[in-house]
Order: structure tokens, then C-alpha cells, then sequence
């Protein structure tokens, strides 16, 4: 150190084996790290090792832990699981915190040995009495998920705060996770946010991507781009795959940054290379669409299949579609009703609704309307609103095999495709009430629905409104207002309405 002389390193360890010849445990020690680290001298296990062996045969537990450490890995010794933990249970039972700490998660993880709990959990507790972070931090692990022990959040949450005090990040992070969502204590976004900011400036990626997420949306704090970029950058550069998808959704999108493909393409293959499926499915997407690169089908299949194998199944449908229709490949219905089958089995609803399609149809499959009326009522029954509109049509169509007429529960499916804004279910509602099929027969309820579809465009809705008005059906007769939607659907070429002015102009 040149402590009162100049510094010489060459004497030093001239003086180091003098001392350590003598037996000098402590020193033996310290040759023994000088060699393994290559600490100005040339790197040599074998010596390292030797000066390891000597002090631990005297019982110097930092050269006992640091030779099992060997052992374990390998190092200038040959690899043996039982030597390493015949050292660690020397050095730890002088109360080695390294050694404890190892033995725990050795016992955890079951590496060499039996996996055993309670084992790892009585070194951690050693460990982490003498206040050793890491050990502190593995211990509330076990009691927050109840691993050997019976799950404790209370316990769990005072010795992350135990660690998170001695700056262990992982340990902070955790606190940010139990406040935000509440476990064991109350919801807290300003002391989860403090925790994750105190994780994040020790370079967290985890808590980094959280504090993004939060400044992205707006969360509890000013919505804020440029720092959400920030730490997205920060998460993303520690190979944060989530992180760098995030960065290809920004830049893909133009939301808190410029509108950039080409950044955008350069994000999602970052975050592909670490198995990222959204960010596969995403840049497929992009060459499926030609959004801001030139359309390539064959690309975007290939991205497709790739996130498909990872279960993505919005990909799945997609390859479905691609199948269908033809779309960079030949028309393939047995292998587009293949991808539709494994999305729908997943639960994707829109995969769900192409099957009723296909049975409906009867594209590449006998046609099979119960098979049709399945798969549109678990698509519907997730919302999708082009499978509940589909029913309520099955319910009002004569004819369908093996589904028995049923206007009321057509109304009903109408009803909710019509809350979710389906145009033709409005119309359809409006006849409902009009004509009073299944239900009593009510004109302003009907004239409700004609309105809703009508002032979106609907022809069909115009025409029936407008006729309500001009002749007064169920409604206060008003020519002018009659005229008015008359006129619109007119326009849109509706043969009837163009009928109804040509006459009136006769008039």
C-alpha cells in the first residue's frame, strides 16, 4: 500500500511469503488470492490453490470458503460438488457468512445435493443474522412464496428491508413489487415508485422498465416520455428484452418519440435474439403490413412461425389468415383450419370466430352450423363482437341445422354486439323492435336503434327511419326529417329510397 515507503509490490510479496512460509494463515490467504486473480503477478491456479489448501488446513475460514469455491467451479482443481461443501460447512461453522450463504442456496437449488428447505433455510438464517445481504434477501424469498417454510409477507417484507438498507437492489425491488401490488401491506404507488427509483439507480433493469412503464402511462406521476425513454434505454442496455420491445413499440408508433421503422426493426431484433415473442410477432406484423419497410410475406411468415413455436397466438391467427387467403402462400384450408385450431384452443377469440367461419361456410370442411354455433359462443362469450352478432343471426335464421330458432336469444346477442357499437346490430335491433320478433312490438325503441345506425352511415337504417317519419309509423309524422334520411340513403345508392323521392317529385 505504501504505507511510509514507496510502493513496491515486488517486496511486498517478497515479505507475504516470508510470512505465509511461517505459516501465516491470514497471509496464506491473501497469496492464495494474489495468484487466482493475477494481482500483478501472472494468473496461476495451481499456486493459488496450494496457498488456499495451506490456510485451511490451519482453519482459516476465508481460504476454507475460497477453496470450496474452487472445488465447486472447478478452478485449478478438479470439479467436486462434495469437497466444496465439505469446505463451506468448515468455514461456515466459524461462522463464515460466504460460506453459509452458499450452503443455503445449494441446499435451495439442489445443486450436488438432495433439494432440502429446511437445510437452506437454517443457512440463510446463520447468513443473515450476521447481516449478510444476499442471504437476507434469499430468506424473505422463501417466505414470501413459502418455500420450506409457511408463507410469511410480514417476515418476508422486513428482511428485504434488512437487505434493501445495505442497498441490495434485487431486495428493493421486491419492496417496489409488495407495495405496488399490495401484498401483506396496504397499496402504496408512492412508496413503490421510492423503492423502484432507489433499485433503478443501482442499475435494477427491472426496476428500471417498471419506473418507464409508470412515466410511459402516466401512472400516479405527469405523464413523461423523455424519461420513460430514459429508462427504458437504461433497462434495454442491460439487455432488458421487455425493455427493448417497449423501445420497438415507440419507435414503431411514433408514441414519445419519432416515428422511426427503421429503430423500430433494430429494437425488436434485440429484444428477438433473447426469445422476446411480441417483439416476433410485432416486426412480422411490420413486413406483413409494409409498415415503414417493404411488405414481405415470406419474412413475416417466417417471424410468425417463430413466435407461434413460443405460443404466440395472435401469430398463430395470423398464419391462419395467410393460409386462408393465400397471402405469400399457395391456399391452404387444412393447414389455415390447423393455426385457427391451436390460436382457439389458447382461447384467442378471433381465431375462434374464423372457425365458425369455416363451419359455417363450409370452406374446406363439411359444413357443420353446430360446429359453426360452438365456435362463434366461445368467441362471444370473450366479447368478440363480430361472433356475437353472428349468433344473434343463427338465432333469427330459419333453416340452420342443429340450432333451433330462437329470437330471443338472438335479440340478447344482438344486444351485446350492439353495445360494443356494431353497426349492423343497431339495424338489426331496430327491425327487432319494429317488427316485434320475439319481443312486443315497440317503435320507438325501433326508431332508437334506426337512429344509432343511421347517423354512422347505414343505408338500410336511413331508409327505415326516414319511412318511419314520412309515414308516421310509431312515430310523430314528420315529411321534412322523413325527406332527410331519405335523401341520405338515397345517396348512398338505395334503390327503395331513390324509388320513394322519384315518386314524391312526381307529386
Amino acid at each position: 500500500n505504501g504505507q511510509g515507503v514507496k510502493p513496491d509490490f515486488g517486496k511486498a510479496l517478497e515479505w507475504y511469503t516470508k510470512a505465509a512460509s511461517q505459516g501465516h494463515a491470514a497471509t496464506q490467504c491473501m497469496l492464495g488470492i494474489i495468484y487466482e486473480e493475477g494481482l500483478k503477478v501472472k494468473k496461476n491456479l495451481v499456486k493459488s490453490r496450494e496457498w488456499y489448501t495451506k490456510g485451511a488446513n490451519q482453519g482459516h475460514d476465508s481460504s476454507q470458503y475460497r477453496l470450496g469455491v474452487m472445488c465447486e467451479q472447478g478452478d485449478g482443481v478438479k470439479q467436486d460438488d462434495s469437497k466444496a461443501r465439505e469446505w463451506y460447512l468448515k468455514a461456515a461453522s466459524q461462522g463464515n457468512t460466504f460460506s453459509q450463504h452458499r450452503l443455503g442456496k445449494i441446499y435451495e437449488k439442489g445443486d450436488g445435493v438432495k433439494q432440502d428447505y429446511v437445510k437452506s433455510r437454517e443457512f440463510y438464517l446463520q447468513a443473515a443474522s450476521q447481516g449478510h445481504a444476499d442471504s437476507q434477501h434469499n430468506l424473505g424469498v422463501m417466505y414470501h412464496n413459502g418455500q420450506g417454510v409457511k408463507q410469511n409477507l410480514a417476515k418476508a417484507r422486513q428482511l428485504f428491508l434488512q437487505a434493501a438498507s445495505q442497498d441490495h437492489y434485487f431486495a428493493q425491488y421486491r419492496l417496489g413489487v409488495i407495495y405496488h401490488e399490495g401484498q401483506g401491506v396496504k397499496r402504496d404507488s408512492v412508496k413503490s415508485r421510492e423503492w423502484h427509483l432507489k433499485a433503478a439507480s443501482l442499475g435494477h433493469p427491472g426496476s428500471q422498465h417498471i419506473l418507464a412503464g409508470i412515466y410511459h402511462n402516466g401512472v400516479g406521476v405527469k405523464q413523461d416520455s423523455i424519461k420513460a425513454l430514459e429508462f427504458y434505454l437504461k433497462a434495454a442496455s442491460q439487455g432488458h428484452r421487455d425493455s427493448q420491445h417497449n423501445l420497438g413499440i415507440m419507435h414503431h408508433y411514433g408514441q414519445g418519440v419519432k416515428q422511426d421503422p427503421v429503430k423500430a426493426e433494430e429494437w425488436y431484433l434485440q429484444a428477438i435474439s433473447a426469445g422476446q415473442s411480441n417483439s416476433m410477432h410485432n416486426l412480422g406484423v411490420m413486413y406483413y403490413n409494409g409498415e415503414g419497410v417493404k411488405q414481405d410475406l415470406a419474412k413475416a411468415r417466417k417471424l410468425f412461425l417463430q413466435a407461434a413455436s413460443h405460443d404466440f397466438t395472435a401469430s398463430m391467427h395470423i398464419l391462419g389468415i395467410m393460409y386462408f387467403a393465400g397471402q405469400g402462400v399457395e391456399i391452404d384450408y387444412p393447414k389455415a383450419k390447423e393455426w385457427f385450431e391451436k390460436a382457439a384452443s389458447q382461447g384467442n377469440n378471433s381465431s375462434q370466430y374464423s372457425l365458425g367461419l369455416i363451419y359455417y361456410n363450409g370452406q374446406g370442411v363439411k359444413q357443420d352450423y353446430v360446429k359453426a354455433h360452438d365456435c362463434y359462443l366461445k368467441a362471444a362469450s370473450q366479447g368478440h363482437v363480430e361472433s356475437q352478432y353472428h349468433l344473434g343471426l343463427m338465432y333469427f335464421i330459419d333453416g340452420v341445422e342443429g340450432v333451433k330458432k330462437d329470437p330471443v336469444k338472438g335479440r340478447n346477442w344482438f344486444l351485446q354486439a350492439a353495445t360494443q357499437g356494431h353497426l349492423e346490430a343497431h339495424h338489426n335491433l331496430g327491425i327487432v323492435y319494429f317488427d316485434g320478433l320475439g319481443v312486443e312490438q315497440d317503435f320507438v325503441k325501433a326508431e332508437k336503434w334506426f337512429q344509432k345506425a343511421a347517423s354512422q352511415g347505414h343505408p338500410d337504417s336511413q331508409h327505415s327511419l326516414g319511412a318511419m317519419y314520412y309515414q308516421g309509423q310509431g312515430v310523430k309524422k314528420d315529411t321534412i326529417k322523413g325527406l332527410k334520411w331519405l335523401q341520405k340513403a338515397a345517396s348512398q345508392g338505395y334503390a327503395e329510397s331513390q324509388q320513394v323521392l322519384e315518386s314524391t317529385s312526381s307529386l
